[in-house]
């Protein structure tokens, strides 16, 4: 039985090597859509498909907690293994879009249960205080590994023509990705069995509905940004290695995030400079400026994820490792959705001037309605909070019922159409026979 040092080694190595894959697969990915002729609409329809898939896939986990638990490990390395070969296959289609969407639909939607697999291992590893300390270990881990990779991207577009580019730095990159497979295939834990749920007090449930909204309009704002930002920068001429330094600068920030946000009033700050960093973002017209930028919101997110775990890892007991693993990651993919959705629509600079504004409504929120990190007494915030529990909870009412009945609507409406279908092929064939 491996040791809390060991398992703590372990994780931060599957980090490391995770991230170096990451980093590459995902950060050159909408690079290659954009200059291989992919305009803003075909990347946020092929964004769209996969994160709706990702927020079925969400719901099903959250639900269906019998697809993580039992044979918990395998089906871990199984699930970890099988996304790293989907991304690397990515390039080699990038010429068919249907296909592209398809596979990077089945790439994203499979993060889902290994981002769930994965936080679940480290909750039912670690508490609190190590939980903490083992997520800045990762990110800090995490960030190095994004560094290397920056560095190796830079100088792939740089030299390499596409779209050998594209192709050596995907393949290498899942060749290291597998390296992480490998490392928690070594990690030792007990059977995970269904958990049997708490009820939540309804404090705790205001607090948990207010952190989701946070993490969700936050991503919402990051999503937007990750769409948005090259196109934009391709819009006003800058070459494609600047992307790929940006992908440098922000893995340096990722490195210094961890070391500069530790407490509460730290990630306060942290969000809030992201958000302004953001909506700063569309207005500067020199490229070589946007590396200095990822620099900042790079460094300062870092707090999201700190924060947002350290929230949801105080009601494990109360909500289970699953369902607060599934939470912590489903709100990204939601925030993906509606990025997504907002980019079939708008330009590049309207989409960073919405995503700017998103963070800034987040980080209002942690300044104000998380009791956590709230600037006014805990009565005045939970006040807040339960207002927008009370909103979003009346809002997801609402949007159920309208589906529900657009649904409805659209059977009845297909229905009505297969019967004067049928009715004009009858009088058709009726026609036919009496002449």
């Amino acid at each position: 039985m491996l040791n809390d040092r060991e398992s703590k080694i372990i994780l931060v190595v599957e980090a490391f090597f995770g991230s170096l894959y990451v980093t590459v697969t995902r950060g050159l990915f909408i690079v290659m859509l954009s200059y291989s002729g992919y305009e803003m609409s075909s990347i946020s329809i092929v964004s769209l498909f996969s994160a709706i898939l990702g927020v079925v896939v969400s719901y099903l986990l959250y639900y269906k907690q019998s697809i993580i638990y039992g044979r918990f490990k395998l089906k871990m390395v199984i699930s970890h293994g099988t996304e790293r070969f989907l991304w690397m296959s990515l390039p080699f289609f990038v010429w068919n879009r249907e296909i592209t969407a398809l596979l990077y639909s089945l790439s994203m939607a499979i993060t889902v249960p290994v981002g769930v697999f994965i936080s679940s291992a480290m909750m039912a590893l670690f508490k609190e205080e190590e939980l903490d300390d083992l997520n800045a270990k990762r990110n800090i881990a995490g960030a190095a590994a994004s560094l290397i990779a920056g560095i190796f991207m830079t100088l792939s577009l740089a030299f390499l023509p596409a779209p050998e580019s594209y192709y050596i730095p995907y393949v290498s990159a899942g060749l290291l990705g597998l390296s992480s497979t490998f490392a928690i295939s070594m990690l030792k834990i007990q059977r995970l069995e269904e958990e049997r749920i708490l009820k939540l007090r309804e404090e705790d449930r205001i607090k948990l509905s207010t952190t989701f909204v946070f993490l969700i309009i936050m991503f919402t704002g990051s999503n937007i940004l990750g769409i948005a930002w090259i196109p934009y920068l391709k819009n006003i001429g800058a070459p494609s290695y600047i992307a790929a330094l940006m992908n440098l600068t922000g893995s340096v920030g990722g490195i210094i995030g961890p070391y500069l946000f530790r407490s509460y009033r730290h990630h306060r700050i942290a969000i809030s400079t992201n958000a302004l960093a953001t909506l700063s973002v569309p207005f500067f017209l020199v490229p070589i400026v946007h590396p200095a930028l990822s620099f900042v919101t790079s460094a300062t997110f870092v707090s999201v994820s700190l924060l947002s775990m350290l929230i949801y890892s105080n009601y494990v007991e109360n909500l289970g490792i699953a369902r607060a693993s599934v939470l912590l990651t489903a709100s990204s993919f939601i925030g993906l959705v509606i990025a997504s959705l907002l980019g079939l629509f708008l330009q590049p600079f309207l989409l960073l001037i919405l995503a700017g504004l998103s963070k800034i409504i987040a980080a209002l929120i942690v300044t104000f309605a998380v009791p956590e990190t709230a600037v006014v007494p805990k009565e005045v915030a939970m006040g807040y909070a339960r207002l927008i529990h009370s909103v979003s909870t009346a809002g997801y009412m609402t949007i159920a019922v309208i589906s529900r009945q657009a649904v409805i609507t659209a059977l009845k409406i297909f229905a009505l159409s297969l019967l004067l279908i049928l009715v004009y092929f009858i009088y058709r064939l009726l026609f036919l026979i009496t002449l």
